[in-house]
């Protein structure tokens, strides 16, 4: 079949022909990009202390939008428990950073306060993981199910959340 373009534009797809993605796969898209995006933030606050933090947050914003794209273009299972096992092992960093501190930097072992932004990126990360889990679980009993659109929902609502900090929240130092 061939599109026939006006003025260089190809005409919109038809649903049939339009690429599905799944709901599930948009909200991790959404919450691996939004962890990325605040992280993105903090390696710039980071930069005036330590630049290997700022290095490091930079590095990370880019394993998670890059994980977002990953899991648009080709959702595998490989990319999903990837970034659900990734998720969980920077949450875990961070909560070690808050209760005892890091060994690095000029604050070494002294914990940061925790801050909107960061505890947005961490809950992102967080439901990324809880998300993967429930989604592409077979089980299809009612709480199961009920834990899906949950899950879905606390995603919906922390993309929105990261946006709102991103665009006028703080990082707390």
């Amino acid at each position: 079949m061939e599109l026939e373009t006006h003025a260089g534009v190809a005409p919109a797809l038809s649903h049939s022909e339009a690429r599905k993605v799944d709901d599930g796969i948009l909200v991790a898209c959404g919450l691996a990009v939004g962890a990325g995006s605040i992280h993105i933030a903090a390696g710039i606050e980071h930069l005036h202390d330590y630049a290997l933090h700022s290095a490091f947050f930079w590095l990370l914003a880019a394993g998670q939008i890059g994980l977002g794209v990953a899991l648009y273009r080709s959702p595998h299972s490989r990319w999903l428990w990837l970034g659900a096992i990734g998720s969980v092992a920077v949450v875990a960093l961070w909560v070690v950073s808050r209760t005892v501190g890091l060994p690095l930097g000029p604050s070494a072992w002294t914990p940061e306060p925790v801050g909107i932004t960061d505890t947005i990126a961490s809950a992102d990360e967080l439901a990324l993981a809880a998300l993967i889990a429930l989604w592409f679980s077979s089980d299809q009993r009612p709480l199961v199910v009920a834990c899906k659109r949950i899950a879905m929902a606390g995603g919906l609502f922390l993309i929105l959340m990261g946006a709102l900090a991103l665009t006028g929240g703080e990082h707390s130092h």
